[in-house]
């Protein structure tokens, strides 16, 4: 019997968010964070993960805490 052997990849994808209180409500920084292969094919779809996060989630949650 002959096995083919694959070669495996270990991805790892985070987020952190960070929410800080201002004088005129608060702030929230997201930092996304990928380790493994292909880092500058992940980094493009991070970037974009990243702005339209800025877009949606101050809409978000604003509607939970409200």
């Amino acid at each position: 019997m002959i096995y083919n052997k694959f070669v495996s990849f270990r991805i790892n994808i985070g987020w952190r968010f960070v929410i800080l209180p201002m004088r005129d409500g608060s702030e929230i920084r997201v930092e996304e964070w990928y380790s493994g292969p292909l880092m500058p094919i992940a980094k493009k779809y991070l970037e974009s993960h990243l702005k339209k996060c800025e877009d949606i989630l101050p809409q978000k949650l604003s509607k939970e805490i409200i």
